[in-house]
């Protein structure tokens, strides 16, 4: 969806039922639409707020998680 497709009375209906894409993730999913057949699926270590972490980033927000605990 598109910016210009949102009446700015919907937004908060919107924002209840749609997840906000960040650039990173608009271009990924671009790609992923134009050129599936290149494509590879890997499963992704997630933190606490979505975000894809490397082994090392895995440890950190792990360690974060308990301190809060």
């Amino acid at each position: 969806m598109q910016w210009s497709e949102v009446a700015p009375e919907t937004l908060p209906e919107l924002f209840e039922t749609h997840l906000p894409v960040c650039w990173s993730c608009h271009i990924a999913e671009t790609f992923r639409r134009e050129y599936p057949e290149k494509v590879v699926d890997r499963p992704a270590n997630r933190g606490p707020m979505g975000e894809f972490l490397t082994e090392h980033g895995k440890d950190r927000a792990s360690a974060r998680l308990a301190a809060r605990n």
